[in-house]
C-alpha cells in the first residue's frame, strides 16, 4: 500500500476525489487522486501499480 504525502497550498482548496497532475522538469509522470486531506494543506494519495515506479521525491504537483 504505497502512498504520496504531498504540502501544498492551502489556497488550493483541494478535496478528497481531486485529480492532481504529476509532473518531472516539465514532463508528464502521471495523474493522482485525492484520497484524503489533512490540515495545512496535506494531501494523501494511493499509489496505483502503474505509477509506484515512477512517482518520485521532488515531483511537481498540481491540482488538476
Amino acid at each position: 500500500n504505497q502512498f504520496v504525502v504531498i504540502q501544498l497550498n492551502t489556497t488550493e482548496g483541494v478535496l478528497a476525489g481531486d485529480a492532481l497532475t504529476v509532473t518531472r522538469q516539465g514532463v508528464l509522470v502521471g495523474i493522482l487522486k485525492v484520497y484524503r486531506v489533512g490540515p495545512q494543506g496535506v494531501v494523501f494519495t494511493v499509489l496505483t501499480p502503474d505509477l509506484r515506479d515512477k512517482v518520485r521525491v521532488g515531483d511537481m504537483a498540481i491540482l488538476k
